[in-house]
Parts: structure tokens; C-alpha cells; sequence
């Protein structure tokens, strides 16, 4: 506090910075998928990273059929690193630091000629 009872520069500088990002579109979450086609080309494995504002960033990772409806397999939150890659055509390896919200380590898909099943290793490094 200032001597007029206002706040001093540096809490008026960090008000300011959060008032104005609220204003401003280039505070809003961006987001930056990558596809990954599984080794026999049937299957999309998607990240998306969601860049939030003041530098912390989300991962949520879906499987889905070339060009069909989209099953989320994990979510993170706050990730320092990540990768996640295709093992073989029904394994998925994910390694990850930050915090986990939400992940299964099995997933089926009822693609256009059957029941497809994947299985997600969580390890680092990925196997």
C-alpha cells in the first residue's frame, strides 16, 4: 500500500496485466493438435496442447478411426515434457511429467469393420 492507500507499482503493474489479458484475445488458450497415424494407417493417435496464459500448458490426448468419432484416453495438466508415440498398430506408449487428471490404460474403438482394442503404457522413457 501506498501512503494514499493505493496499491503500490508492482501490484498495480501484475492488476493491470491481468485486466488487460482478460481484454485482450491473445490471452485466450491456444491450441495446437498433432496427429500421429498408427503403423498400419487405420487409426489417429491426436494430441492437443492447449498453451494457456502465463506459460502453463495442458495436454489431452483422443484415439480415433482415420476420419471417425474421437475417444479422449488421457488428460494432463501443468506437463513440464511430454511425448507420446504409436509402439506397434495396437499399443500406445505416453511419457509425461506434470499432473495426471485423468487416463485409461485401455481403450476400445467400434471402428467400421469391428471392435478395435489399444493399450496405453505409461512409462519414460516410451519402450
Amino acid at each position: 500500500m501506498t501512503a494514499c492507500g493505493g496499491l503500490s507499482g508492482g501490484r498495480w503493474t501484475l492488476a493491470l496485466a491481468a485486466v488487460s489479458c482478460l481484454t485482450v484475445s491473445g490471452c485466450a488458450d491456444r491450441h495446437d493438435l498433432q496427429k500421429v497415424m498408427s503403423p498400419d494407417k487405420t487409426f489417429v493417435l491426436i494430441v492437443d496442447y492447449i498453451h494457456k496464459p502465463f506459460g502453463a500448458e495442458d495436454a489431452v490426448v483422443s484415439l480415433e478411426e482415420n476420419k471417425g468419432i474421437a475417444t479422449t484416453v488421457a488428460v494432463f495438466r501443468n506437463i513440464q515434457s511430454f511425448d507420446a508415440k504409436w509402439i506397434d498398430p495396437e499399443d500406445i506408449g505416453i511419457c509425461q511429467v506434470g499432473v495426471v487428471q485423468d487416463y485409461k490404460t485401455h481403450v476400445v474403438i467400434n471402428a467400421h469393420d469391428g471392435n478395435h482394442d489399444f493399450y496405453i503404457q505409461y512409462a519414460c522413457p516410451i519402450p
